[in-house]
């Protein structure tokens, strides 16, 4: 079946009809298997992903990005407001991924976002219970298929990078270009151009601290939750202040209403296996490592001074 360019946007982006799908009540989360029976299926995202439990592949690698991502092309990108969440549209760049456990090259269609009505919520994926107020999402499908649209229901078909941000007391600058063109999206279906970013600042500006993640299969997190996904969810937590939280919580929702905690809670791994690239260096196992040191240490001391 051929997929539009609008439906694309509709199943990436979520950009669909108030009367299908909500993020509360009677057409929230729980009802979404109403619009899109794959909604549920057994291979559903977003997880929370319990480090304990994670599984270390060292065959994973790390993941290839071509020199886009750490450039600025030029030409116009946009941005647009459809109603659930915010998104760019990639239109100009070599933005491509491979290696890191892919098994394919994947294609940069476009990045959105997913926050909360407080800084306690708004990421989809959780670590360990914890969730973040703003979580990312670049979405990347299977350059052998051609198009987002073809791809987008293949079980190979799409690969996303999922980072998670934190407060911080001063604004993100890789950010700020999003955040500057959110007052020209606040109502939904506004769509405007807008400049080219540097991705990899936005990623934190450095390719070698992006080589601990997580990676599981799964789904779209909205309808129509097709399980065609590939996640990386990446360790390192990216940073965002208060006042840029606030232009993002200043955005309106297809019903003119306030556009917060357009998350979908987590789902149940099913007998999936979350594995990760980390080889114990992580922030969470150097507490961990930290906390057991001094606790073997005390044990010690008071062994000897007991």
């Amino acid at each position: 079946m051929e997929i539009s360019a609008s439906l694309v946007l509709c199943l990436v982006f979520a950009t669909t009809q108030a009367a299908e799908w909500s993020y509360s009540g009677d057409k929230g989360p729980a009802n979404w298997d109403k619009v899109s029976k794959d909604c549920g299926g057994v291979k559903q995202s977003p997880i929370n992903i319990v480090t304990s439990e994670a599984t270390m592949d060292s065959s994973l690698g790390s993941i290839r990005m071509t020199d886009s991502y750490s450039s600025k092309p030029t030409g116009l990108w946009s941005i647009d407001n459809n109603g659930h969440s915010v998104g760019v549209t990639v239109a100009t760049g070599d933005y491509k991924l491979s290696q890191g456990g892919l098994g394919a090259t994947y294609q940069l269609y476009g990045f959105h976002f997913h926050w909360g009505s407080a800084n306690w919520q708004g990421s989809e994926h959780t670590i360990n219970g914890k969730k973040y107020p703003l979580e990312i999402h670049y979405v990347h499908f299977n350059s052998k298929y051609g198009d987002v649209g073809t791809a987008i229901n293949k079980t190979d078909g799409l690969a996303v990078l999922g980072f998670f941000f934190d407060i911080d007391s001063t604004d993100n600058l890789a950010l700020q270009p999003v955040v500057d063109k959110l007052t020209e999206v606040v109502n939904a279906k506004e769509k405007v151009d807008m400049a080219p970013m540097n991705l990899m600042d936005l990623m934190g500006g450095d390719a070698d601290d992006l080589d601990d993640f997580y990676r599981y299969s799964g789904s779209l997190t909205t309808p129509g939750c097709y399980e065609s996904v590939t996640w990386t969810v990446f360790d390192k937590v990216l940073k965002v202040s208060n006042s840029q939280m606030a232009k993002f919580r200043s955005l309106k929702d297809i019903d003119s209403n306030a556009m917060v905690d357009n998350f979908r809670p987590t789902l149940p791994l099913h007998g999936r296996t979350v594995y990760t690239s980390k080889s114990g260096n992580s922030a969470s196992t150097r507490s961990l490592s930290g906390f057991a040191i001094i606790t073997s240490l005390t044990i010690v001391f008071t062994k000897i001074f007991s």
